[in-house]
Order: structure tokens, then sequence, then C-alpha cells
């Protein structure tokens, strides 16, 4: 509501895919060294997933319906998830 308010348009959602395993692997490396202590408990890292699953699965899906959802790779290095994020932006931009 707000977007069309402003008249703005959402052209493309990147949607990095990870699976589950992963982030939770990260984020308990991420723990080490953040200095957050919800960072540190599994049981606590899946409960976010869990919220953050469930709070963006209706925003993708409302997106999906008009073929705006792009899913990229997720896993990998910095460097090759950022040139695959960069290519599906440039190739949007041309």
């Amino acid at each position: 509501k707000v977007l069309k308010l402003k008249n703005y348009e959402i052209g493309v959602v990147l949607a990095l895919d990870v699976s589950e395993e992963e982030l939770v692997s990260r984020l308990l490396n991420r723990g080490k060294t953040s200095g957050r202590s919800d960072d540190t408990n599994e049981s606590v890292i899946r409960a976010r997933i869990a919220e953050y699953k469930a709070k963006t699965t209706v925003v993708a899906n409302y997106y999906n319906n008009f073929d705006k959802v792009v899913h990229i790779k997720g896993e990998g290095s910095v460097d090759e998830i950022f040139e695959l994020l960069r290519n599906e932006i440039e190739k949007r931009m041309a």
C-alpha cells in the first residue's frame, strides 16, 4: 500500500536460497565473534529462521504471482554469490 501511495513499483525480488543447515552453521560461526548471545544458541537461531520464513513467505508468494521473484543460489563464496546477484541486477537494468 505504501509503495502504491508513493507511486513506486517493485521490479524484482531477489531471493537467496540457502539451506537451513547452512544458515545455522553461518550464524553459529558468526556468534563466535559478533558478541550477540543469540547467535550462539542453535534453538534460538532455528526459531529466528522459522519466524523469518513465516513472515517472508507471504511476501514472496505475492510477488511470485507477478513473476517477479528470482531465486539465487545463496551458498558458495561471497564472491560467487555477489556475481550471481550482480548479474541478475545488471540483466534487469539493461
